[in-house]
């Protein structure tokens, strides 16, 4: 299986990520489609996933004030969940934020049913859970420095 990311360098594959976007968390997971693409798109730094030379999930990261990096939007096309997606997209983004001299944190606000997924990566939880998007999550962060 050939897995490959790369940071996103041209609108046309931000629609890419946008059409991930949309189908995972606005129509699978029924998010209000008016709080999907906020104004903080612009400060991101946005990556695509492909398995097979085939579209299958995107993420974006951003760098909070301070020494702490997040990864956030991650999302994967439902046919291609299990392949190895997931785990190379934060992969990827976490080699670029390790290499940054003051990142120290990598944060993200994850789904509660895939905290065993970020576990397993090193995330540990941090304090309680909380609803987003009528969906159960917990901030998770690993320290890198």
């Amino acid at each position: 299986m050939n897995i490959k990311v790369e940071q996103i360098k041209t609108w046309q594959h931000y629609a890419y990520a946008a059409y991930v976007r949309t189908l995972v968390f606005i129509q699978e997971q029924n998010c209000p489609a008016k709080n999907e693409f906020d104004p903080l798109e612009d400060e991101a730094m946005h990556f695509l996933c492909w398995v097979n030379d085939e579209l299958a999930g995107t993420a974006r990261c951003r760098i909070l004030e301070g020494q702490t990096g997040k990864i956030e939007r991650i999302a994967v096309l439902k046919h291609c969940r299990g392949q190895g997606a997931g785990r190379a997209l934060v992969l990827h983004i976490e080699s670029i934020l390790k290499r940054m001299p003051d990142i120290s944190f990598i944060v993200m606000s994850a789904q509660d049913h895939a905290l065993p997924f970020y576990e397993k990566l090193g995330y540990q939880v941090i304090g309680a859970g909380y609803m987003e998007e009528g969906i159960a999550h917990h901030k998770i962060e690993m320290r890198v420095k």
